[in-house]
């Protein structure tokens, strides 16, 4: 706010000037037009008044400009000053603002002194750092007290600039003023010898001239002695404030020191007694730490002993898990050999399976074309029958309505009847057969050779293991001995292993997938070399791709064999031709039936087959959790022994401590 009243009043009196030397040179132009005008028709002594007027005109201009010149001095000297003294303001307000820091981060290291002054017990440390916040509190009041005279040092300084200033503008209005009578004594002087007859003419514009000038003085002196006043004014305020704010900052540092002070003495006092508490705390402990020394250091001496001994026991619980382990290792060894033979009798039992089977189709397509001709065979005497059997039923409804007997029988009618009615028979029977049906052809998977693939291989044994083997150097992956090791452990890597291994990465189940594959991998589908490098993968993908759409294949017409087989209904399953058909199924029962007892007892054995591979699957997994169980148990056992043991020692230790504490503690 003081800034911005200066910068106002500095602004107003520019103004003011302004105006005067505004007024000046208006004056001068009238004066210079009203002389021009007259000119025309002014004699000699005229002439020389007008001479004399243009030379006091220019007495004046240049009076003017030396006033100008001075007074833009001063302005410049005023707004230096008023600069400097906003400058020193802001300056001064940062020193506050430090000042206002350094006292909050001084209070803040006082006090975190203070707090870790309280936690000292011995009195030489404390004595050491109630002296060192003593000195920091000297420091602190003596860096006060110089800002304080720094602050009264700038007050005195911007005092000084203030009357220099006045002193200054003083003297140059004196100078003005002397200069402006000189002029004006001259200018008399000369008026008088020159045109005494023009002296009463002027007397009284110069009076005026005389009346304006020193009124302009006095405002000049008014405005002096008011921006002194108003100076001195905010000086005095400005140091009543200072000293406002020091007496009630050094009030209530002396209280807050005081305060300190008093607490100190108190905490002092509470430090002293506490420090003799600690002290008969320490003669007490001191003399229990030594009994308890003692007392273990004996118990030391057991406590080894002890662990002698149970390392004895350990080592000896070690070589029994030892023996333990070996005996699982051999164990696992038999069951693995068992498995591997009970799997081989499983894949011959079912290669055998598969092969009843097939032949069991062979016999049912002989069966139904057996069946197929002995229908056609007395087809003609069903006919026959059904002839008789409709006629008689005509007789026995005429006989029943009492209706006349047809003289005639329609014998197309008849005809038709037969027909529709053998027709109607034969599909009931199945005999006519069904378009959708198709054969196995050659190009679809041969699931009946499941035992050994390469065995049974097209292109030979021995092709298919050299193909194999190139198959498993150039793609390492397939059949690596890291894989081996992980698919069957504690099995050693053979070359029968890895090609076995490479068999069960490409997902190979039979010997028509083996052809599949290496008419893929080979040149030219000969299985005599494998392709390039670069080329292998991408026939590998091919391959894949063609062995899923087979597998799709062949597992879409065994769904629909089966749905066709389980939507088949019996030639039994008519109410209304059961007698006939009856006799037909005794005419073709004894082949029928061999061939069903033997597909029943080929299943029936396929089934003990398969509930021993159950068992054998059972008895393994049994075997593996019993020896998992057996080893859980034995590392319980081990663990449970060493933590008794531990227990055992802390509550003989506890025992002999509380004894021997019940016994000082019935001493005393």
């Amino acid at each position: 706010m003081d800034g911005q009243d200066r910068n106002k009043r500095i602004a107003e009196r520019r103004e003011r000037i302004q105006q005067r030397l505004n007024a000046n040179k208006k004056a001068d132009q009238d004066l210079n037009n009203v002389v021009e005008e007259k000119q025309i028709t002014q004699s000699l002594p005229e002439q020389k008044i007008s001479e004399q007027l243009t030379a006091l005109r220019a007495a004046s201009q240049a009076f003017s400009s030396q006033i100008e010149q001075l007074q833009k001095r001063a302005d410049q000297e005023s707004t230096q000053i008023f600069s400097n003294d906003a400058q020193s303001q802001v300056k001064r307000r940062n020193v506050l603002e430090q000042l206002r820091e350094q006292n909050q981060q001084q209070s803040a290291a006082f006090e975190m002194r203070w707090s870790g002054l309280i936690q000292r017990k011995q009195p030489e440390d404390l004595l050491a750092g109630l002296i060192e916040l003593r000195q920091l509190m000297l420091t602190t009041l003596s860096a006060k007290d110089d800002i304080a005279k720094a602050f009264e040092d700038y007050l005195n300084q911007v005092d000084d600039d203030y009357l220099r200033l006045n002193n200054e503008q003083a003297s140059e209005i004196d100078e003005i003023i002397s200069f402006a009578r000189k002029s004006i004594k001259e200018l008399q002087e000369n008026c008088r010898k020159a045109v005494t007859q023009c002296e009463n003419a002027f007397d009284a514009e110069r009076q005026r001239f005389i009346d304006d000038g020193e009124r302009q003085l006095d405002d000049l002196r008014k405005d002096i002695s008011q921006i002194e006043t108003m100076a001195i004014e905010a000086r005095q305020k400005e140091a009543n404030a200072y000293s406002d704010k020091i007496q009630d900052t050094i009030l209530t540092d002396y209280n807050t020191f005081s305060a300190l002070k008093r607490q100190l003495e108190a905490e002092g006092v509470a430090l002293y007694n506490q420090l003799e508490e600690m002290r008969a705390v320490y003669i007490l402990n001191t003399e229990k730490l030594d009994y308890n020394y003692k007392l273990l250091a004996s118990r030391d001496i057991e406590c080894q002993n002890l662990i002698v001994q149970q390392k004895k026991k350990l080592s000896r619980l070690q070589t029994q898990l030892h023996v333990l382990i070996s005996r699982h290792q051999t164990t696992d060894e038999q069951v693995r050999s068992e498995n591997f033979e009970y799997s081989t009798q499983y894949r011959r039992l079912a290669n055998s399976y598969c092969e009843l089977q097939k032949k069991f189709q062979l016999f049912e397509l002989s069966d139904n074309s057996s069946f197929r001709k002995l229908w056609t065979y007395h087809e003609k005497q069903v006919g026959e029958r059904l002839k008789e059997l409709l006629l008689a039923e005509q007789v026995i409804n005429e006989s029943v309505l009492c209706c006349a007997p047809k003289s005639e029988i329609d014998e197309d009618s008849l005809m038709s009847q037969i027909k529709h009615l053998l027709q109607r028979l034969q599909s009931t029977a199945k005999l006519t057969q069904d378009q959708n049906v198709q054969e196995t052809t050659d190009q679809q998977l041969d699931i009946t050779k499941s035992i050994n693939p390469i065995a049974s291989c097209n292109f030979g044994a021995a092709n298919a293991n050299r193909i194999l083997e190139d198959l498993a150097k150039k793609l390492n992956f397939t059949a690596s001995d890291e894989l081996i090791t992980t698919m069957n452990p504690g099995v050693e890597v053979t070359q029968d292993r890895r090609t076995e291994t490479i068999l069960i990465t490409l997902g190979i189940r039979n010997s028509s997938e083996l052809d599949l594959l290496l008419q893929h991998i080979t040149v030219n589908g000969q299985c005599q070399q494998l392709v390039d490098r670069d080329k292998l993968i991408n026939h590998l993908i091919e391959y894949a791709k063609e062995l899923k759409k087979r597998r799709d294949q062949s597992q879409n017409q065994t769904n629909q064999q089966k749905t066709e087989q389980s939507n088949k209904q019996g030639i039994w399953s008519l109410e209304d031709v059961t007698k006939f058909w009856k006799e037909l199924g005794q005419i073709a029962c004894t082949q029928k039936a061999t061939t069903w007892n033997m597909l029943e007892q080929t299943l029936k054995r396929y089934q003990e087959v398969l509930m021993g591979r159950v068992d054998l699957v059972s008895r393994n997994d049994e075997l593996a959790s019993q020896n998992e169980e057996l080893r859980g148990l034995l590392q319980q056992y081990v663990e449970g022994e060493k933590r008794d043991l531990g227990n055992a020692q802390m509550e003989q230790v506890g025992q002999q401590i509380g004894n021997k504490n019940s016994r000082m503690a019935a001493r005393k």
